[in-house]
């Protein structure tokens, strides 16, 4: 799939597959999807890998084919920049706890799942590819404090996080990486 932006802005969810997302003259913000978003895509990932592994594989003329040819593997998006700016987000932390909550209440996932599918999130999160000319990109940006801070009070207001939860997301605003993971972590069990 290709995504054109030509004199103008676009804003959408990222998707992990061989888009090709190309931006000149304008600008393109995608959003990551949250950490348990991610562990459900990559758990059917796996299932799809498993239940094309189970079928047998395509013969060509002469009776054999190599199995990686027939294997589906999802691709990587790739970025084209012209004379303009691109960025994928992160969600913010309301967002992760939101849908954290959601999923284990559902039963799809349990926070003992949480953290141990973390490393099933890196083999997701491969490096996309990227051209960039007289612009910018930026593959890991982090939501800015005044979108935090309005999420967390829109999630509070209906009554989706307890204070005691948004006391620890609020000191969690600005952290990267395995921080940010820690603080939703804490977060989850603060509202038990």
């Amino acid at each position: 799939m290709i995504q054109v932006t030509i004199f103008s802005g676009r804003q959408g969810p990222f998707r992990y597959d061989d888009t090709w997302y190309i931006t000149v003259f304008g600008g393109c913000e995608l959003i990551r999807p949250t950490i348990a978003r991610e562990i459900m895509i990559a758990r059917q990932l796996e299932r799809a890998e498993a239940g094309a592994r189970q079928q047998p594989a395509p013969q060509d003329a002469y009776g054999t084919m190599p199995a990686m040819m027939h294997r589906h593997r999802p691709g990587k998006p790739f970025f084209f920049t012209l004379f303009g700016g691109t960025s994928v987000k992160h969600p913010t932390l309301a967002e992760e706890l939101v849908d954290l909550q959601q999923l284990i209440r559902s039963g799809e996932l349990t926070l003992d799942e949480w953290d141990s599918a973390l490393f099933a999130i890196t083999k997701l999160r491969q490096s996309c590819g990227s051209f960039t000319v007289f612009g910018s990109f930026d593959e890991a940006e982090l939501p800015d404090e005044d979108e935090e801070v309005n999420s967390l009070a829109m999630q509070c207001h209906l009554g989706n996080i307890s204070e005691s939860s948004r006391e620890v997301l609020q000191a969690g605003i600005g952290l990267r990486d395995s921080d940010r993971r820690a603080v939703v972590h804490r977060a989850v069990t603060a509202m038990a």
